[in-house]
């Protein structure tokens, strides 16, 4: 299956990466293009931040979800994303830059992606369709779903050409969202550069 091929690819590429990153090497970007995908791991508990803090720290140093959903950072060393499912079965993915401020408009235009249920390669795509907020792309799943929920996005980000790959992401939601809460972040942890 696609999915479970892509979980190993990305498994790979994070324990490449941090052997790479130990041993003085740098370029994520390069190793995750070579791998096709960037490495979502064990989901950790967000930890609150002073504003502050926030403001000093350099791009990619913020991995702190801002809607209680799962977070990301794409492969292109660019953009972060937030995935949250609703209880109206709408999931709804928030699209962020470097420093995890959200995309305007102009951006969020410029990317596009499909939604799969289940890991199945033969699975429906339903099309990401600009949100109700600026920042975000909607799916509407339907109101049928049981949980645990998986999800395959795949996603185009601004600045990825029309005819290379998607970037793939997996998310697995136990529960419904709330949108105001803590939620799981996924960069590459346990690397010298890489926080939640």
């Amino acid at each position: 299956m696609l999915t479970r091929s892509c979980r190993i690819t990305r498994v790979v590429f994070v324990l490449l990466s941090g052997i790479a990153l130990l041993s003085g090497g740098t370029d994520l970007r390069s190793a995750g293009r070579a791998a096709g995908a960037w490495a979502p791991l064990p989901a950790a508990q967000a930890e609150p931040q002073a504003p502050a803090a926030k403001s000093k720290r350099p791009a990619h140093f913020d991995h702190n979800p801002k809607h209680g959903g799962i977070f990301f950072m794409s492969i292109d060393y660019k953009h972060h994303l937030e995935g949250v499912l609703l209880p109206s079965g709408t999931f709804r993915l928030y699209l962020y830059d470097a420093h995890t401020k959200p995309l305007i408009a102009e951006e969020t235009r410029k990317t596009s992606g499909t939604v799969q249920i289940g890991d199945s390669e033969k699975a429906p795509k339903i099309n990401l369709v600009p949100g109700t907020k600026v920042e975000t792309l909607e799916a509407n799943l339907g109101k049928s779903l049981k949980f645990p929920v998986a999800l395959t996005v795949l996603l185009r980000l601004p600045g990825i050409s029309a005819d290379s790959r998607p970037e793939l992401f997996n998310f697995t939601f136990t529960k419904f969202t709330d949108e105001h809460a803590l939620g799981s972040c996924n960069p590459t942890a346990n690397m010298p550069n890489m926080h939640c």
